[in-house]
């Protein structure tokens, strides 16, 4: 439960939570207040993040195929289609529409736990500026960041070469600029983290702890 959480949902959803004698700690995302929970209510927990991880994926697939059918059969919205398509919107919305409802369905997923203790009182605090940075720096590792930005170049590119072939339109500007932002903090975040393991590494030298 100590070890960085990966970039999978699964094991991101898992390292919420944290050993404490018999029983365990959640924070959400790792850095919200901090609940005690049994092993009876962890295992509960984590059979209903399966059971709807599965529920969400099936929804949302159903979801986009009966907009898209909706948007092609549908008059006006088959009218529209076809004006969109020619003008490149469509494939950029679709795009922008995919991506912001999956991280949206991850949210929710990843803090199901929070929302059913709402109700009782914390044992602790959520962490403090501080404490949150420091972990956050630490939680991502150089693959994740380093595959994060890959990703992002290559939806950059598929954005720019997508309104190259079908025109300039504002939708695909919108996710441009969203996507060149997310590049521009996934750089500050390297930044951040490479100067947070610097100033680690001075602090264990001055311990007398460093290797």
């Amino acid at each position: 439960m100590e070890e960085t959480p990966s970039s999978d949902p699964r094991e991101r959803f898992i390292a919420q939570f944290e050993w404490d004698g018999a029983e365990m700690i959640y924070r959400g995302n790792r850095i919200g207040p901090a609940y005690r929970v049994t092993v009876e209510e962890y295992h509960r927990f984590l059979e209903g993040n399966g059971r709807h991880r599965k529920l969400v994926f099936w929804s949302l697939l159903t979801g986009w195929l009966v907009v898209l059918g909706a948007v092609i059969v549908v008059p006006p919205f088959s009218a529209m289609f076809s004006q969109w398509s020619a003008k490149g919107i469509m494939p950029s919305a679709g795009v922008g529409l995919a991506m912001a409802s999956s991280w949206l369905a991850d949210r929710w997923l990843l803090f199901a736990p929070a929302r059913a203790m709402r109700a009782r009182r914390p044992d602790a605090a959520a962490l403090s500026g501080d404490e949150r940075l420091a972990r956050t720096l630490g939680d991502r590792s150089w693959e994740s960041l380093f595959r994060e930005m890959v990703l992002l170049a290559l939806v950059l590119l598929f954005l720019v070469a997508a309104l190259s072939f079908f025109g300039a339109n504002w939708v695909g500007w919108l996710l441009i600029v969203g996507d060149i932002g997310g590049i521009a903090l996934t750089m500050v975040q390297m930044l951040r983290k490479s100067g947070f393991e610097r100033h680690q590494g001075i602090i264990a030298r001055e311990a007398g702890t460093a290797p």
